[in-house]
């Protein structure tokens, strides 16, 4: 069975803009939810400071 998960981060949880951490320990469960086989789906604020531009 899918499993379905939603997180809303007011802090970017993007490929290489994980800074703090609860924003690293979030980014480890998340990954570990969609290994596992969840359907995982982000919703986080986005800096241009994050990619450099």
């Amino acid at each position: 069975m899918l499993k379905r998960v939603a997180v809303v981060s007011i802090a970017p949880i993007l490929p290489g803009a994980v800074h703090g951490g609860s924003q690293r320990i979030l980014d480890g469960v998340l990954h570990g939810l969609a290994e596992a086989g969840a359907d995982v789906r982000v919703v986080c604020s986005w800096r241009p400071e994050n990619d450099g531009g």
